[in-house]
């Protein structure tokens, strides 16, 4: 090359003219040559380098270039990488790119740019874009600035919205968006503020749902001028929708609270918003459609509170009515009764037969009637609540502890009293035993024909305690037959003597087992007619 200096010549001129710094290192106005016998001038190799760089095509390796431009291995990297342009040096910094390579890149560049904005423009299922992302991947296009942002969003214009967390979102999307939900709140009610078909980064989410919501609601006012709508739980709602909503959901409430009341349900696990949940978006019979999702919303929403005040305040009513219902049997088939055999058996003289009687009724109430008494209140499914449960296994251990009459009376009083149950009064007692009399009475009459022999012990009994009823306070209802004859000696001095007379003999013939169909009807007779 005509640039080349003799050796000899060079460090001459070296001498005269030391290389000089430069901010980014030392540079000299000779570059040695491969074979080492004289030295370059830089500005013709620098010459060269661009006419390559100008000519030729593709890229080249920097290590490629020692060759091509005579100068040593060690030279040739700081040289190129200090005489290019920007722009002109891979990304790794091994090669030079040429002019037709770069401008085949930032045609192909330009291009896939225009591609991702028409993508971004149009899409329907991720019509959004972070800024940084944009200009990583595009920021060599703009060559004069080191942040593009501005002018990448000068590019776009209307056609893009920008947010703070430095997204930029399709105005057509956005637009459709606006369009569609408003249509939603005008046909069916509601509409989510954010499309539930785009998945969406989590910083632009409240971000568009603020944007989007007033908008929506703007848009469904103008479609629907007498219509107001506002944004609850995340919806854009018709106020008259979400009322007759809420209405609907409560009455969810109070219907799963009567159904766990009837199933006796208490576990502890029962989740009533997520039962309500599954119970509304299954249920064909709704009266307003909504998604499931604005279902779970709204039973979990600050509106939940109400849902469960519905719940609890209908199974409160449940119980309550159930307690009545309940304390009525109890009045009918426990405390009524055991007031009316007090009553009788305190009316007696013979102080003996009243502490026999006494164990009878102790007996009687343990094994009889409150057993039964909670049976028929079980079938009837009264017993419910874990109160009520919970008494009831109190008082049935304080029944089986119980010695005496007085023990069991005091007993039921305490947990009557608990249960918030009233005993009869005098009027409703009177009342009741004249009523239990009649009973008595009419089943006297149901006997079959050829049985008197074992009807008479039967009705005997029956009639001794009709007598001694009509006669003196309270019934002794409970009492066998095994007491008549000692029950009949109360009545003596309160009948005829005829009247006596014949009870005397038909208990004769009671005990005997000579019992006339003749005899049973004498004492249906005397039964009415006493």
């Amino acid at each position: 090359m005509s640039s080349m200096i003799p050796g000899s010549d060079a460090r001459r001129l070296i001498d005269l003219f030391p290389p000089r710094v430069v901010a980014d290192g030392t540079t000299t106005p000779f570059l040695r040559n491969r074979s080492g016998e004289g030295f370059f001038v830089s500005d013709a190799i620098r010459d060269r380098l661009s006419s390559i760089v100008e000519t030729e095509s593709g890229q080249i390796a920097i290590s490629a270039l020692a060759e091509r431009l005579h100068i040593t291995d060690d030279e040739v990297a700081p040289f190129v990488r200090q005489h290019v342009k920007p722009g002109m040096l891979s990304t790794d910094g091994q090669h030079v790119i040429t002019r037709s390579e770069r401008d085949r890149i930032h045609t192909d560049l330009l291009q896939r740019k225009n591609q991702t904005v028409e993508k971004l423009l149009h899409s329907t299922n991720k019509p959004y874009m972070h800024l940084s992302q944009f200009a990583r991947d595009f920021g060599t296009l703009y060559p004069e600035v080191s942040e593009p942002t501005s002018l990448i969003l000068e590019e776009l214009g209307d056609r893009a919205v920008p947010f703070p967390s430095g997204y930029i979102v399709s105005r057509e999307w956005l637009d459709d968006s606006v369009d569609r939900a408003s249509k939603d709140v005008t046909m069916k009610g509601f509409a989510w503020s954010l499309p539930p078909d785009v998945l969406l980064p989590k910083p632009l989410a409240p971000e568009l749902s603020s944007w989007l919501a007033p908008r929506i609601v703007e848009s469904a006012r103008q479609n629907d001028p007498l219509s107001n709508s506002d944004v609850l739980h995340g919806y854009i709602m018709r106020v008259g929708w979400y009322e007759s909503m809420c209405k609907e959901v409560k009455g969810a409430a109070r219907a799963e609270a009567r159904k766990q009341w009837e199933a006796d349900l208490t576990e502890s696990s029962f989740d009533l918003r997520q039962t309500l949940s599954d119970t509304i978006s299954s249920s064909g019979e709704r009266d307003i459609s909504a998604d499931a999702h604005l279902i779970k919303t709204m039973v979990n929403s600050d509106f939940a509170t109400e849902v469960d005040r519905e719940f609890h305040q209908q199974l409160a009513e449940l119980e309550k009515e159930g307690n009545s219902e309940f304390a009525s049997l109890w009045q009918d088939k426990v405390f009524t009764r055991i007031q009316l055999y007090r009553q009788g058996i305190q009316a007696l003289d013979d102080e003996k037969l009243r502490e026999q009687l006494s164990d009878a009724l102790r007996e009687h109430i343990c094994k009889d009637i409150v057993p039964k008494a909670l049976a028929l209140a079980d079938s009837r499914k009264l017993i419910r609540g874990e109160t009520l449960k919970r008494n009831v296994s109190k008082l049935e251990q304080a029944l089986a502890s119980a010695g005496s009459l007085n023990s069991v009376v005091l007993a039921l009083e305490k947990w009557t009293k608990r249960q918030s149950i009233e005993s009869s009064d005098t009027e409703y007692l009177r009342a009741r035993k004249w009523q239990d009399i009649d009973d008595l009475i009419r089943s006297m009459h149901v006997q079959k024909q050829g049985r008197a022999a074992k009807d008479g012990p039967r009705l005997f009994g029956i009639l001794v305690v009709v007598l001694i009823a009509q006669r003196k306070d309270g019934l002794l209802k409970f009492a066998s037959s095994a007491f008549a004859p000692k029950l009949l000696k109360q009545l003596k001095g309160s009948l005829d003597t005829g009247v006596y007379e014949r009870l005397e003999i038909l208990k004769g013939k009671v005990k005997s087992g000579e019992v006339t169909e003749q005899d049973l009807e004498s004492m249906r007779e005397m039964a009415a007619g006493a």
